[in-house]
């Protein structure tokens, strides 16, 4: 079970950009919470934002929705301020927002990548949005 098979990553300044495939299972999100702290471990220091793209993920199994708390609170532990999700159906954004703790000022939900990316740029995080995440 291939981590790149049920998540991309990018880092594009101090957003970290996370697109997401297939049903998640504990085990890859234990994986994929190792790559995210590998990947921002330059950048935490300081604050830095998410972009997660999550249109074609299907969901987590049941064993996995605490895995997947552990996540979001890794990443407010070590700076992450503000987040935006990319979703096409309100039961996503309904599954992170019960997992997130993030007051509604710093995390916003879209239906559009480039609406995402303003939203980051106004919020002053100053990125562009990778060509795979289009």
């Amino acid at each position: 079970m291939r981590v790149e098979d049920y998540c991309q990553m990018e880092l594009v300044g101090r957003v970290l950009f996370v697109k997401l495939h297939k049903v998640w299972t504990r085990n890859i999100v234990d994986k994929v919470l190792a790559e995210v702290q590998q990947t921002v471990v330059n950048i935490q220091d300081e604050p830095w934002a998410a972009c997660v793209d999550i249109r074609q993920w299907i969901m987590p199994t049941p064993d996995a929705l605490s895995g997947f708390q552990l996540i979001y609170d890794w990443c407010i532990e070590h700076n992450q301020t503000h987040e935006v999700t990319v979703c096409r159906l309100q039961a996503q954004a309904n599954i992170i927002g019960d997992v997130s703790q993030y007051d509604p000022e710093f995390h916003y939900y879209t239906q559009d990548p480039e609406e995402a990316v303003l939203w980051l740029n106004q919020q002053g995080f100053q990125c562009a949005l990778p060509a795979e995440f289009k």
